[in-house]
């Protein structure tokens, strides 16, 4: 490459720069688009759902998550749902799930009062 054909893409590469600030790197760096809502899968902290549920969601919500995928089985899981968890509950070393052992009011409640939406479940499709 020659100086003149150098400079000339330079100057094309600046003038796209300027004229398209939204497609550029200073662009995208000067004004950094926020998330609205972060969310956690509940999975992810099960020994400590399991041992303070109602703490661990105050928690949760202290570090500014706003979404929860909550993960089953469900009381109102299939059977078969619930025998498959019963079986490897022994492997993971935690058996909470579901809503907990909460009744399903309570368990809306603990949500409600930490300010958590429940956008996502993880169920099974028998």
């Amino acid at each position: 490459m020659n100086r003149k054909t150098f400079l000339q893409n330079s100057a094309l590469a600046m003038a796209g720069g300027m004229i398209l600030p939204q497609l550029s790197i200073a662009g995208d760096l000067s004004s950094p688009k926020k998330l609205k809502n972060i969310g956690l899968q509940l999975f992810s902290l099960p020994l400590s759902l399991e041992n303070d549920f109602e703490g661990t969601l105050s928690m949760i919500a202290a570090m500014g998550f706003k979404e929860i995928e909550i993960y089953g089985p469900y009381p109102f899981s299939a059977k078969s749902a619930k025998t498959r968890w019963r079986e490897i509950t022994p492997m993971l070393g935690f058996s909470g799930s579901g809503f907990f052992g909460l009744q399903k009011e309570r368990f809306k409640a603990v949500f409600e009062a930490n300010d958590l939406r429940i956008p996502a479940m993880h169920t099974d499709l028998d």
